[in-house]
């Protein structure tokens, strides 16, 4: 009853009140080649689709569409018009209009009754919403509605939330269920458990059929081995030699007897393959010792002095082929036992196979235009600057100062006064203009000055304009900084010669800016003309360099539909170069990741993007590489531990019921503990409840009960033997948290049944 998805619908409820709109809202963004704006046209004849079967015409949709790009650009705050060209757009407008035909009939029914929408209650929804003029202005204007259509929409979204609200208090809840529930939560449960391990399960089969067919695991390339490590150093290669010399002469039987009368330590290798030597694996990672191991011959097993690594070896060939520990080929054991069918079966399961899918990838390059290159070609004359300097006069004609600041920060409270008795003598240096002040700012390194360029008055400075040139500022405390301020000049206004450099500066840049679009312009055309060229990459790339269009190759990047997603690989092209036209805000990176998702062989280039600098922006795919899956022979091994993990799950289930069957028959619990090895007893409370989880939230325990419960694959058998009551106020705050949670779990349910409802009843007419 209290699973995980208990706080998913109150933590989420926003999400589904504009139902599949913002479901769709993905598809909307991603359109290719035009903007959203632009997808208005389509034929006038026909239907678009049908809700319940009861078709939708296009007249009556573009009305419909109208009112709900309203909505949706209130609740996205995006300027979005819907169409009735776009399957996704259709979908979305009539997946709403299903769901405002449910609330109404819930209303005629009497099951929910609607709140009217009040002035004040719009007025909480725009300041939630950071609804503000200037973002209303801009719908208005965009859309070209009045305040009506405007206020009509808002009313619209309230009601659906009100709506989506109710549902909280119209669901039954079982108090009786969720009062035992809040008491278990704040008990102390005594138990004694048993764990299950699926490992071990699965583990009991495959050892077992191992045994039964040696045959299978038995390799001719086996290698036994076992060495005598000597040091890294000339002393120890000559009593390695000497050793080596002494082993050859006896039987390799003897081996261990001779290392014994030297007093010397026989280590024994884990068997390997030479197969798997010359795959890479190394033993002990060493080289030397691997090849000398592969050369030793049943003619002559035993080495000369091995010069590895680390050690200096002597090793003797103790047997070749055989069978290799379990432990070793588990991997190949399991193929065995379960055979090619089910791995295969498994790896085509699609459910399984997702996880084996590479995604796409795109190979991309950067295409921009920055203004600063264009400069040399703009030019500003005198009269230019002249004009703009006279337009824009109240911009030059005010007060402006130049200041040093003079800080110093304690270490802390302790050196508070010290700190503010370095400043003051300082402060007095530069209020008596003493020409040794430089050289004691040298003695103090605490100190930090800072100086500043001409600065206009504004709310944060003010309060520096009204004292007069040389003087100084009182010493100010922040927590550990002390602070004054020197006014090193001050002067009315903005002198010409200075303001056109500035004003220079500026037209430059706009005309630049001005050049670069032009030139966009013209690749825009070019575009239109040479989209389905099989050569277009290097044809655009041409083009654009006429234009002075820069070129910078990326990293591949693997586009993929999701809110976290897009921002992962807004932020990959961020870090290559690429800058969002929108800035850096959560909206702007999803957009890019919208736009990336779009791009592809047959769409190779990204609409034309504007920084606030005004750099022109392209996004050119040079390769698209399909979706595919790692082969089965690739995954095999990943497939094979699956499989079998699996079935060790299923094996552990039936003994942990097996056991629970036969603890609820035992006359001594405690007898019964003892001979099945379960674990001490221990306590469940509320500070390790998190442990049991899948337990207290799935059962109501009662004492000298047994219980079943997984963690992970492993299921464990658990015995009450103790509940100890909890403190009453902690039950009482753990029910209303309780009641609150199952309220949003029932309310989720009950709106995703109208959700797959909406889905089924909403059909789209093929254009």
């Amino acid at each position: 009853m209290f699973s995980s998805l208990n706080n998913s619908f109150s933590k989420n409820k926003n999400l589904f009140v504009v139902v599949f709109g913002l479901l769709t809202l993905s598809f909307i963004l991603t359109l290719s080649d035009v903007s959203i704006a632009d997808l208005s046209s389509g034929t006038r004849s026909g239907a678009v689709g049908a809700i319940d079967g009861e078709l939708v015409d296009r007249d009556t949709y573009d009305q419909l569409a109208a009112k709900e790009s309203i909505v949706f650009s209130i609740e996205r705050k995006a300027i979005i018009e819907l169409n009735n060209s776009n399957s996704a757009h259709i979908e979305a407008v009539l997946s709403q209009k299903a769901f405002d035909q449910k609330m109404q009939k819930d209303i005629a029914s009497g099951a929910y009754k609607a709140e009217g929408v009040d002035a004040e209650a719009m007025r909480k929804f725009a300041d939630e919403n950071q609804l503000t003029p200037d973002i209303i202005k801009i719908i208005r204007t965009r859309l070209g509605v009045g305040g009506q259509e405007l206020d009509a929409a808002i009313k619209t979204i309230i009601t659906r939330r009100n709506y989506i609200d109710s549902f909280e208090e119209r669901v039954t809840v079982d108090e009786t269920q969720v009062k035992a529930k809040a008491a278990q939560q704040n008990s102390t449960i005594a138990v004694q458990a048993k764990t299950f391990s699926a490992t071990e399960a699965i583990d009991e089969k495959l050892v077992t059929y191992y045994k039964e067919k040696p045959e299978e695991f038995t390799f001719e390339d086996t290698i036994s081995a076992q060495v005598v490590r000597f040091p890294k150093s000339p002393e120890g290669k000559t009593a390695a030699s000497t050793f080596a010399e002494a082993a050859a002469k006896v039987k390799v039987s003897n081996f261990e007897a001779v290392a014994k009368s030297k007093k010397l330590e026989v280590i024994t290798l884990p068997k390997t393959r030479v197969s798997a030597i010359n795959g890479g694996q190394l033993v002990e990672g060493d080289f030397a010792l691997s090849t000398a191991l592969i050369e030793l011959t049943s003619e002559k097993p035993i080495s000369q002095v091995i010069e590895g690594a680390q050690h200096n070896y002597v090793a003797v060939l103790a047997a070749k082929g055989g069978v290799l520990p379990f432990a070793q080929i588990r991997e190949q054991v399991i193929e065995a036992y379960f055979g090619a069918d089910p791995l295969q079966a498994f790896y085509n399961n699609e459910d399984n196979k997702r996880q084996f899918l590479i995604p796409r990838s795109l190979q991309l390059s950067l295409v921009s235009l920055s203004p600063s290159t264009l400069y040399s070609e703009v030019a500003v004359s005198d009269e230019e600057i002249k004009a703009d300097y006279d337009k824009n006069i109240e911009k030059y004609k005010v007060a402006q100062i130049k200041s040093t600041e003079y800080a110093i920060t304690a270490k802390d409270d302790k050196s508070l006064a010290a700190a503010e008795t370095t400043l003051k003598a300082i402060k007095d240096l530069v209020d008596s203009k003493a020409k040794n002040l430089e050289e004691e700012l040298k003695k103090n390194a605490d100190i930090k000055k800072t100086d500043t360029e001409w600065l206009s008055e504004n709310e944060n400075n003010k309060s520096l304009f009204v004292i007069a040139k040389g003087q100084t500022t009182a010493i100010e405390a922040n927590e550990l900084k002390f602070t004054f301020t020197l006014i090193k000049e001050k002067r009315d206004e903005t002198p010409f010669a200075e303001a056109s450099k500035e004003i220079s500066a500026s037209i430059t840049h706009a005309k630049a800016s001005t050049k670069a679009r032009l030139a966009a312009e013209k690749l825009q055309s070019f575009i239109s003309s040479n989209r389905g060229n099989e050569n277009f990459f290097n044809l655009f790339l041409t083009e654009a360099a006429s234009h002075q269009f820069n070129e910078r190759k990326l990293q591949p990047l693997t586009p993929q539909s999701g809110n976290q997603q897009s921002m992962q690989l807004a932020m990959q092209l961020l870090q290559q170069g690429y800058t969002p036209p929108g800035g850096f805000s959560q909206q702007a990176f999803a957009q890019v990741g919208q736009m990336l998702s779009a791009l592809s062989a047959s769409r190779p280039v990204s609409d034309p993007s504007v920084t606030e600098n005004g750099d022109i922006q392209y996004l050119l795919v040079e390769r698209e590489v399909p979706s595919s899956y790692v082969p089965f022979e690739r995954a095999k091994s990943s497939i094979a531990f699956q499989v079998a993990n699996a079935q060790g799950k299923v094996l552990a289930k039936a003994k942990a019921d097996s056991s629970k069957t036969e603890l609820e028959k035992a006359e001594d619990t405690g007898a019964f503990f003892k001979a099945n090895s379960f674990a001490e007893e221990q306590s469940i409370t509320p500070e390790n409840k998190a442990q049991f989880t899948g337990l207290l939230n799935d059962e109501i325990l009662e004492k000298d009960s047994a219980y079943i419960t997984t963690s992970g694959n492993d299921s464990i058998l658990v015995y009450i033997k103790k509940i100890e009551a909890g403190k009453e106020d902690k039950v009482k705050e753990s029910f209303e948290s309780l009641m609150k949670s199952e309220k949003s779990r029932l309310a989720y349910e009950k709106i995703d049944q109208i959700f797959q409802g909406i889905k089924t009843s909403v059909t789209i007419t093929s254009n």
